[in-house]
């Protein structure tokens, strides 16, 4: 499932925020816990002005069971859409520390 929050139809604001979340329905669960378990989320914004307006990715986290299946790149294909087709921004961009040798 694809949930996805902070997109609205009044124009961007100078910095607008957005969030992306993978779910899977967890089977067997009780009333007390949620049908969801989260897969991973990423979480960006839109800052800069003029050709220097772009996304950035603030946190992106996949658990560790759903790793090596390119949900990271899912993510990270759909935040960079919603920057593009919905601020019109120029490019996204994402640090990544230079000991985080999986993600590099």
């Amino acid at each position: 499932d694809y949930a996805s929050s902070g997109t609205s139809n009044s124009p961007p604001a100078p910095s607008s925020a957005s969030s992306l979340s993978l779910n899977r329905s967890t089977p067997n669960s009780t009333s007390s816990q949620s049908p969801f378990r989260s897969m991973g989320y990423i979480l960006g914004k839109c800052e800069g002005e003029g050709q220097a307006w772009h996304g950035h990715v603030s946190a992106l986290t996949v658990a560790p069971e759903y790793r090596r299946l390119q949900l990271a790149k899912r993510l990270m294909d759909d935040l960079e859409r919603i920057s593009t087709d919905r601020y019109n921004t120029y490019y996204v961009d994402l640090f990544v520390r230079a000991t985080n040798k999986v993600a590099i």
